[in-house]
């Protein structure tokens, strides 16, 4: 077993040789050329600990014999708590005040104020397994408002429990979030 820190490239993909498999990550660049390579080397099966697999050349695999694997599905609720832990965190301001702290300042400066919850309005893109578990954890806390995508994929009784408010305004400064925090 050959454990290698960095990301495939053109370049490393040679550190291949002599294995069985690969298994790779998300910024992994698992392109036609390099799925030759791994050909040439022997090697028939592709992994990567990912749901998503758009960074192989699915085509090529195919083309080559080469098996890709991925993971089919993360649970909902472990991804979906890890995003509601990072937005705690960016209201909280807990990656700034740590590094203050580490620094030695133990101040507790104006802009680490942070909001009340119950003040905000979250935004989720998506209303998937992830966004709906997601949108229950921000609903327990008692957020004022949120803004959910894809509103026709939620049931009537979620829609209704999760209190619902959408403008034009707010969805097209979302377009490319997966989570928002506003004041």
């Amino acid at each position: 077993m050959k454990l290698i820190e960095e990301y495939l490239t053109r370049d490393d993909a040679e550190m291949a040789q002599d294995c069985d498999a690969v298994l790779i990550r998300g910024n992994c660049l698992c392109d036609a050329e390099n799925l030759k390579k791994f050909k040439s080397y022997g090697i028939n099966w592709v992994f990567t600990r990912t749901v998503g697999y758009n960074h192989f050349d699915l085509q090529a695999a195919k083309k080559l014999g080469i098996s890709i694997a991925r993971v089919p599905n993360y649970s909902p609720f472990a991804v979906a708590n890890l995003a509601f832990t990072l937005g705690e965190n960016l209201v909280h301001h807990v990656a700034e005040a740590s590094y203050e702290v580490h620094l030695g300042d133990f101040i507790m400066h104006p802009q680490y104020f942070a909001t009340e919850f119950n003040r905000l309005t979250i935004g989720i893109f998506g209303a998937g397994k992830i966004g709906v578990a997601e949108a229950k954890l921000w609903d327990g806390i008692g957020y004022l408002h949120m803004i959910h995508f894809h509103l026709i994929m939620l049931s009537s009784t979620l829609i209704l429990s999760l209190r619902m408010n959408c403008s034009k305004r707010a969805m097209l400064s979302l377009f490319m979030c997966h989570i928002f925090l506003k004041r």
